[in-house]
């Protein structure tokens, strides 16, 4: 039996916002939280370069907005593995999975991402 496992693809938030990522797709983004609010989900609002994406975080499994208000607090760089979602003209991704990241790291993975890009051309 052979296991096939997605893999998500890395965009910047200014190539997501372009259009250029396909709306459906499983990717991951870093970012800088610049607002969070609790409603009857999460809603992280990630800042890069000027643009910003909101990020959508529900409660499954159960306890995961709670894990994510406990490891990530505003200001903080982080990591986001989720889907693209378009509604009423809105872009936004709702999250599988949010992890804290410290700046070095965000640094590579928008180097990475550069790099993977310059390769493919």
């Amino acid at each position: 039996m052979i296991c096939m496992r997605k893999i998500a693809k890395f965009a910047t938030i200014k190539e997501i916002l372009s259009g250029s990522v396909e709306i459906g797709v499983l990717l991951k983004t870093v970012g800088k939280v610049i607002d969070m609010i609790k409603n009857d989900y999460l809603k992280l609002i990630l800042s890069h370069e000027n643009s910003e994406i909101m990020v959508k975080v529900f409660d499954e499994p159960v306890g995961f907005i709670e894990y994510v208000l406990s490891n990530v607090n505003l200001g903080a760089y982080v990591l986001v593995i989720g889907y693209l979602k378009k509604i009423d003209g809105s872009i936004y991704i709702v999250a599988k999975g949010v992890r804290k990241i410290d700046e070095k790291l965000y640094k590579y993975y928008l180097l990475r991402g550069k790099l993977h890009d310059i390769k493919s051309s």
